[in-house]
């Protein structure tokens, strides 16, 4: 499953897009919860072709492994190596290099910073240190105009998202006719 929140915009609500391999059951959701719909995504499968022009929007986690040299940093695992987020240009070639390998030859990116905020969580045992607030992920927004150049990578990437923090809100693209 993947899935992105939408921002609210003036006059609309913020909008969870959801997608997944079985239907959801819509009947679950408690009464007034809000609205729902559910779309097949074939039709966007079949449109899938060389050449053509699309609009993408993705929510990803930009990052990247780097190799900790000092002894000031912990690090995440027994490689040497510790997961940083990327911003500004860094993001950017990241994107580029996901795009290019998703089957898409980027025309232009406008993007977007987007932190997924850490909350504070107590201690539960004596002893014990209590999380500090901040960023758990740095989320990039990526909007744009693409080539389709690799029909069955993109399709691809569709289903099984890009980068890491799925779980969070990242990694689910988008697409519309340009």
């Amino acid at each position: 499953m993947l899935f992105r929140l939408e921002d609210a915009t003036e006059g609309t609500p913020p909008t969870l897009l959801v997608q997944s391999h079985q239907p959801p059951d819509l009947t679950r959701l408690p009464h007034h919860y809000g609205t729902a719909e559910t779309r097949p995504l074939h039709p966007m499968f079949q449109a899938l072709t060389p050449g053509r022009a699309v609009r993408y929007r993705i929510t990803a986690n930009a990052s990247a492994a780097r190799r900790v040299l000092d002894d000031h940093h912990p690090v995440d695992n027994k490689h040497g190596r510790k997961i940083v987020a990327l911003y500004g240009d860094d993001a950017l070639a990241w994107w580029q290099r996901r795009a290019h390998q998703a089957g898409l030859t980027l025309a232009t990116t406008d993007i977007t910073p987007a932190r997924f905020p850490r909350t504070r969580r107590r201690a539960d045992k004596p002893g014990e240190q209590a999380h500090s607030p901040g960023p758990m992920h740095a989320l990039t927004r990526f909007d744009g105009l693409a080539t389709i150049t690799d029909p069955d990578q993109l399709s691809h990437a569709l289903l099984t998202g890009i980068g890491r923090g799925k779980p969070y809100g990242a990694g689910l693209l988008t697409l519309a006719p340009a």
